[in-house]
């Protein structure tokens, strides 16, 4: 063994074996230090990437929210001196006449029952949104909806401080047109009144901008939706029960 220049002693005995021997040259190292450091940076990367995308997805919801809650006003006022300082003449605005196309004054909505103090009214999540309008999940004092008689929603815990209801209003690109409109929604809804078959209004706040609708929300979507996630599971469980029969 490594005894080139010598014999055996007995050559029945001894065998001769070969040994080798390998180095690792440079680019091999480099390439076996990147396979170890490679993994490791992919496991410290991806999280923190995704950690970073999570915050700054959180803080955007945040300032949309605290944009939206500016848009409403102050939340802090006093609620009584709503009416205790208002005029007792009619509030007016630019209305569009379409037929001689120019804006004439014309008296607003007279506060009644259905009128909401902002400082009861918060806004949440984004529920859906079209070209000029958009809904939001909120929430209304209780005490606001039984104070003004009006009908507490189907399904509410009536033990709570705070009712779910849904906030529709319009973005703001809407223009005075839209507005028009919407307001005449509000008091269309006005005059429906409490129906069990149809979303009832429970307020509004048309005294300053935005203009707000109050209806009840509908934790499970609009009536369509519901019925077509209803089909669905239907025919999942007339297939399910083809494959067992």
């Amino acid at each position: 063994m490594g005894l080139q220049n010598e014999t055996s002693p007995v050559n029945d005995k001894w065998k001769e074996i070969k040994f080798y021997c390998f180095s690792v040259k440079d680019e091999d190292e480099f390439s076996t230090a990147l396979q170890i450091i490679l993994p490791v940076l992919i496991t410290i990367t991806i999280p923190t990437a995704l950690i970073t995308f999570r915050w700054i997805k959180s803080v955007h919801k945040l300032r949309k929210k605290l944009k939206m809650e500016n848009r409403l006003g102050d939340l802090t006022m006093d609620f009584h001196n709503d009416y205790a300082n208002m005029d007792t003449h009619p509030l007016t605005s630019h209305y569009y006449n379409r037929e001689s196309r120019s804006l004439n004054l014309q008296p607003t909505v007279v506060p009644d029952k259905w009128e909401l103090p902002v400082k009861c009214l918060m806004v949440g999540r984004l529920l859906g949104s079209g070209a000029f309008g958009q809904v939001l999940k909120g929430r209304v004092s209780k005490s606001m909806i039984l104070h003004r008689n009006l009908p507490i929603p189907r399904g509410s815990d009536i033990s709570k401080t705070f009712i779910s209801v849904a906030v529709k209003m319009l973005k703001d690109n809407a223009d005075v047109l839209l507005k028009q409109d919407f307001l005449k929604e509000i008091a269309l809804m006005k005059t429906i009144g409490k129906h069990a078959n149809i979303v009832c209004m429970l307020g509004c706040c048309t005294l300053q901008d935005p203009v707000c609708l109050v209806v009840e929300h509908l934790p499970h979507g609009d009536l369509k939706t519901y019925l077509s996630k209803m089909r669905k599971t239907a025919e999942m469980v007339g297939n399910l029960s083809l494959i067992y029969t």
